[in-house]
């Protein structure tokens, strides 16, 4: 049989290049669509409130073995059996999970209830509690998530989008999660996603949990997570949300985009993101060589060294500094200058002339800050760059290189601007880098070719998960500007093997992820990006839950003696 008319017999799927006509990139994500409507009863929770004595109408059985159908709910996301606590507590740990009460826990943090409520129902078979338009305590922005718990000892967690939003930097620790509690042991925290995607069972651990420190990585918003006993003790966790991860990693991997995290110390978590580009790049700001402008600001933000501006100013050659400190654009990226400058925030720190071509541009709304160099050439020189940052309210911020042929040299990063002595720069490239206690974490590139660090990988990317009804849509992120074709290979199994060992092509550790039944074809577009691929999901519900694995490649001779580049592997899961 023809695999590619088996593939399409199977799912039933067309392919296109470009968005499909029919796709669904608006749909609401699988948290949202999850969430139960019949909420119920609000308890009237504020911050700090136990509600107790809560009737299910069925017996319920813990992960201790307790047997109830009355539990207590606290304003802070916790639910354990009647009884079993004097009060909420506000901040989750490991040690209180284990030694306390049997608890499920979907997203045990510190919560008030300023313009929301805890709300509870319930029926002869489920019940359900639902934590909504909770905030953060002393934060603004509202989200809600839900815990479902079911005669038959299963529950589900589930987050709508604005959860991941709003755990910023700035929270407290949350953790998901469910303990049998009263002293037990375990193995320690786990990834919930990277259990869904791999064995999905806990075998006779009745313990599984993860805890997100100060919501930095916090990864289920617009999710459903399920648990089931699996009749060992443990518990299988499924999930019907559409869900894409990452199977292998491309064959040179290098960096070109990066996320600066504040820390409670002072200093910055660094770490390597996908390579994004804001098409709406906003309105002109006309600058020319060696100039500046300052903008105002949708919201405060917090430059590197704890300084809060209400107003930015941004420079012909990449930087953004705090307008009090009075510095004027400076063409000569240098540290022993920048660390008197007050604190600046380098996206990339060239001598640039917007006035020989490009533009400099400007967008602002209440949730994200963009700042985007487009086509802006070195000065006296031809080449040119195009890069762009994004400031967000938590003061993290995040870089993305789009092209950048350095001859000149070039900083990436931040500084204090407070004086004293120069700090060492980092290698972009070892990210992720936890920067304690300093705000001046920078790289120095030095131009003349020197750009390995943000050079960019070939990348797959997920543009929309696998939905039904929808479609699972993808694109090649870093294609060389020589490469004559690129495609994705699309099938159902993952053979995982490295035929970067097994075959001369000059790279190491190049993975096949996917037995390629089907090729996508992609147009090569400017700057390294590629038109999207797709396949188109029709509404069955047979297929939720089918695996198919993806995984870009390119034709280029210059690559290696087989002429051949392959990308990172995603498995993506069907899903609602």
């Amino acid at each position: 049989m023809n695999p590619l008319n088996s593939i399409a017999q199977v799912l039933g799927v067309c392919f296109a290049l470009g968005l499909p006509t029919d796709a669904t990139a608006q749909r609401p994500s699988c948290g949202n669509l999850s969430l139960n409507p019949n909420v119920g009863t609000g308890q009237g929770s504020g911050d700090e409130v136990l509600s107790s004595g809560l009737s299910l109408g069925f017996p319920f059985t813990f992960p201790d073995g307790t047997v109830t159908s009355v539990i207590d709910v606290t304003s802070n996301g916790r639910i354990v059996p009647t009884g079993g606590l004097m009060a909420t507590s506000f901040s989750p740990s490991e040690t209180d999970l284990l030694s306390g009460p049997a608890t499920l826990s979907p997203l045990w943090t510190d919560l008030d209830f300023a313009g929301g409520d805890v709300f509870f129902n319930s029926t002869s078979t489920s019940a359900v509690v639902t934590w909504q338009d909770a905030v953060l305590f002393g934060g603004v922005d509202p989200f809600t998530f839900q815990a479902e718990l079911k005669s038959d000892g299963s529950f589900r967690f589930v987050y709508d989008e604005r959860v991941a939003a709003e755990l910023g930097t700035d929270t407290p620790p949350a953790l998901v999660g469910a303990s049998p509690g009263n002293g037990a042991t375990g193995p320690g925290e786990t990834s919930l996603l990277d259990l869904i995607d791999g064995l999905g069972d806990t075998g006779s651990e009745g313990s599984v949990y993860e805890v997100y420190f100060f919501g930095n990585d916090f990864d289920l918003g617009g999710f459903a997570l399920d648990f089931a006993p699996n009749g060992n003790g443990g518990f299988a966790v499924t999930s019907e949300c559409a869900r894409s991860f990452e199977t292998s990693n491309p064959c040179a991997r290098s960096n070109d985009a990066f996320r600066f995290t504040p820390r409670a110390d002072g200093g910055y978590d660094v770490d390597q993101i996908d390579r994004f580009f804001e098409a709406s790049v906003g309105a002109d700001l006309g600058l020319i060589d060696e100039s500046e402008v300052d903008q105002p600001l949708p919201f405060q933000f917090f430059m590197p060294g704890g300084t809060v501006v209400n107003t930015l100013r941004i420079t012909s050659n990449g930087r953004l500094l705090d307008p009090a400190s009075g510095t004027v654009a400076d063409f000569s990226p240098d540290p022993a200058t920048a660390v008197t400058d007050g604190p600046a925030i380098c996206a990339s720190w060239i001598d640039l002339d917007p006035g020989a071509g490009g533009t400099v541009s400007f967008d602002a709304n209440p949730t994200r800050v963009l700042v985007t160099w487009q086509g802006v050439p070195e000065f006296d020189l031809l080449n040119s760059h195009t890069f762009q940052i994004r400031l967000f309210p938590d003061g993290s911020f995040e870089i993305s290189i789009l092209e950048q042929p350095l001859v000149f040299p070039a900083i990436l990063g931040t500084f204090d601007g407070a004086g004293g002595m120069v700090p060492a720069e980092v290698d972009l490239s070892s990210t992720p880098i936890l920067s304690t206690g300093s705000a001046s974490v920078y790289e120095f590139i030095d131009g003349g070719g020197d750009v390995s660090d943000i050079s960019v990988p070939l990348r797959t990317i997920e543009v929309s998960p696998a939905q039904l009804g929808g479609s699972f849509q993808m694109v090649l992120d870093g294609v060389p500007s020589g490469s004559l074709a690129a495609g994705i290979l699309v099938g159902f199994l993952n053979p995982g093997i490295d035929i970067g060992g097994a075959l001369p092509l000059g790279t190491p550790s190049c993975v096949l992820a996917t037995d390629g039944a089907l090729n996508l074809p992609l147009t090569i577009q400017p700057g390294g990006l590629s038109s999207v691929g797709a396949i188109n999901v029709p509404n069955r519900p047979a297929l939720s839950g089918l695996t198919l694995h993806a995984q870009g490649f390119v034709i280029d001779p210059t690559l290696n003696v087989l002429g051949l580049g392959f990308a990172n592997g995603l498995g993506g899961r069907v899903g609602l």
